[in-house]
Formats: structure tokens, C-alpha cells, sequence
């Protein structure tokens, strides 16, 4: 239970199941990140935590509580759940089996992208659950994630299918933000251009070449500023870096909201530059609202982005060339509001949190 792009798409998922008269109950392993009691009072399903795991406990501890949390599980799931959709590789490899033992008969396990710092052995093992009769199916969030399903975990493509993520854009259509509250809280300057960007703070995200970037941008654009929502393993060392850049006036690291659309909203350009990613739910909400993109020329984004028309996409560990194109969107009006613009028409057509959910709904009495 975290604030992440996996758990997100299961609480939009349970919350349309949930509207259209279905029974649903979304499960966490445990709370990563002290959320339960919030979540429980802004959904209007039950939200549980199996408590299978308490940050900061030791190893024996936390394997006892896990070995709890599966007896949990199998007791729940052995009570009439009749569909079971997993939403993460651990949730994959503990739910989906716990369902099989207790006699669920749909079982769909999703992948969202690689497994950020996974072994081998644990990419190995995900690899054979997929393959075998655990799951009835696995989703893969795009045809770029299902290739590296295949690659990486020498899974059987027959028993891949492909939905891709979708986010609720009502969110982006109703109700005021007080974008100069949020943009005082940030430090921006009246006249300024705010860069934003969401997403963990891990390798795989890019930020450390964001942060050079934005240490030329700012040279010659002092109505420039930057902030990062998110949190993650590398931010001490992301904040020493923007030290040691002499940026750290000019950014802002958020760390964890429940108010991101509000800060999107809030924002003039968006930046993803990511070395490696699925279908982030971070860049169609970038999209959604209505916000010019500045993304990096992975398999995940060009897949969904066309350069200069949704997206200015450039390489991948690459800060010359990515301050090139933040520079390319400060200077020029016009391009951002055709950029947005048209990557607002993007995700409205295709990526729906509707369309996503239809495809679930449609798929799963085919495993009755």
C-alpha cells in the first residue's frame, strides 16, 4: 500500500467495478507507507491490509508476519470471491497461488513494468508462475511490457494478453485549484515556468539527469524552476546533487501528495525522463492535464507518443539534449500549447480509466 502507479490503477479499477454494482474489496499486503486509515475513509469499498510486513522489523519478524498474512489471505479468499486480479510481481507470486489453494476461479495476475531491482531468480520464478495454470491470464499494460515479460522472463506469449492503463479523467475536469496557493508553497516566482515531475525516486526514473539539465536551463532561464513529487531510495542523493548544482533555490522536493493533480494543474511543462518504463499512469496524467511533455525515446513512450506532436522526446541519458528541449518549450508559446493540446486529445481518446475496466469486465467471464 504505497502511492505508486500499480496501486493507483487497482484503486481506480475497484473504485469503477465498485460504481457499476459489483462486489469488491481491495487487499494490500501491508502498509508501506502508514496509509490504511486514509484510504479506507476515500473509497467507498473495503480497503484491507494483511499486515504481512512492517518496515524497519527484522528479517524473522517480518517472515512470520508474511506467513500470517498468507493465512489471511487463503481464509479470505476461500469465502467466495469469485475473481481475483493482482496488481504487482509479489502480489503476482503470493496472491495467485493463495487463489488457486482456496478455490477462486478467475485468477488474472497484471504486469507494469520491469521489476525495479529484482533478482534473476525472482524474475525467473514470475517467469514460470505466468506460464503456468495459476493464472488463468496475466495483463501486460503494454505490447513493450509484454515484450519484456517474454524476454526477460522467458514467459509464454500465449499466456500474455494486453490492456493498457487507464486513469479517470473526470478528476481533471472538476473542481478549482488554487494554483497561485500551490505555486507560492513552491517558491515560484510570479512570472515563472514551473517544470514537474512525478514519479519514485529510483535509477530507473532518470532524475540525476534531469537535475543536470535543469542546471543549464536555469543558467540562462532564471524564471525557471523545478519540483519533483515523489519519494524513493535515491533522494538523498538526488538533493545532494542539486547541491552540489546550485539548483537547490530553484527546486522543490515535494515528496509524497495526495494532491497531484492539483499540482499538475498547477504546472506548465511536464519532464519524464526515464530510462525504462511501461505505461506510466505519472505521464497520461501529465497529459491529461493538459500539460506539454518533455519525455525520454523509450520503447514505453514512443509507443504512445508521437515526437513533436504529444511529446518532444529525446535520448535517454541524455541531459544536453533533454535541457535542449526544456529550453525548445520555455522560449516557444505556441509549441507548448499545440504539444499539450494535442496530448490532451490523446488520453482522452485511448485511455480512459472506462475503456481499461471494459476490457477487464469483457475478459473475465471467458474463464468461467
Amino acid at each position: 500500500m504505497e502511492f505508486a502507479g500499480a496501486q493507483r490503477v487497482l484503486i481506480s479499477q475497484a473504485r469503477w467495478f465498485h460504481e457499476k454494482g459489483y462486489a469488491v474489496q481491495a487487499v494490500f499486503l501491508y502498509d508501506k507507507q502508514g496509509l490504511l486509515k486514509q484510504w479506507q475513509l476515500s473509497n467507498p469499498f473495503p480497503v484491507l491490509s494483511l499486515e504481512g510486513r512492517k518496515p524497519g522489523s527484522d528479517p524473522i519478524s517480518n517472515a512470520i508476519k508474511l506467513l500470517g498474512a498468507i493465512v489471511k489471505l487463503f481464509r479470505l479468499l476461500r469465502n467466495g470471491p469469485e475473481v481475483i486480479v493482482s496488481f504487482t510481481p509479489h502480489s503476482n507470486l503470493i496472491g495467485l497461488p493463495v487463489a488457486w489453494f482456496a478455490g477462486v476461479p478467475v485468477r488474472i495476475g497484471t504486469v507494469h513494468g520491469q521489476i525495479s531491482g529484482a533478482s534473476k531468480l525472482l524474475a525467473w520464478f514470475h517467469g514460470r508462475l505466468v506460464n503456468s495454470r495459476i493464472p488463468r491470464i496475466t495483463v501486460c499494460v503494454s505490447e513493450q511490457v509484454k515484450r519484456a515479460v517474454v524476454k526477460n522472463e522467458h514467459a509464454n506469449p500465449d499466456r500474455l494478453i494486453v490492456i493498457e492503463n487507464g486513469i479517470d479523467l473526470e478528476l481533471f475536469e472538476s473542481g478549482e485549484v488554487d494554483s497561485q496557493e500551490i505555486r507560492r508553497e513552491l517558491k515560484v516566482a510570479s512570472n515563472g515556468i514551473l517544470f514537474i515531475s512525478v514519479g519514485r525516486l529510483a535509477l530507473e526514473k532518470g532524475h540525476s539527469y534531469m537535475l543536470e539539465a535543469f542546471s543549464q536551463v536555469s543558467l540562462s532561464h532564471p524564471n525557471a524552476f523545478l519540483s519533483m513529487v515523489g519519494d524513493g531510495p535515491l533522494r538523498g542523493q538526488l538533493e545532494a546533487q542539486a547541491t552540489e548544482l546550485m539548483i537547490s533555490n530553484r527546486l522543490t522536493f515535494v515528496g509524497l501528495r495526495d494532491d497531484v493533480i492539483d499540482l499538475l494543474k498547477s504546472s506548465d511543462i511536464y519532464v519524464q525522463p526515464s530510462l525504462s518504463e511501461g505505461l506510466s499512469l505519472a505521464l497520461l496524467e501529465a497529459l491529461a492535464a493538459s500539460l506539454p511533455i518533455v519525455a525520454t525515446k523509450i520503447p514505453g513512450f514512443v509507443s504512445i507518443l508521437d515526437d513533436e506532436k504529444t511529446a518532444l522526446l529525446v535520448p535517454p541519458a541524455n541531459a544536453d539534449k533533454l535541457a535542449t528541449a526544456m529550453e525548445r518549450l520555455i522560449m516557444d508559446s505556441g509549441l507548448r500549447h499545440r504539444i499539450a493540446q494535442s496530448g490532451h486529445e490523446l488520453v482522452k481518446k485511448r485511455y480512459s480509466v472506462a475503456a481499461m475496466c471494459q476490457a477487464y469486465e469483457h475478459l473475465i467471464p471467458n474463464f468461467f
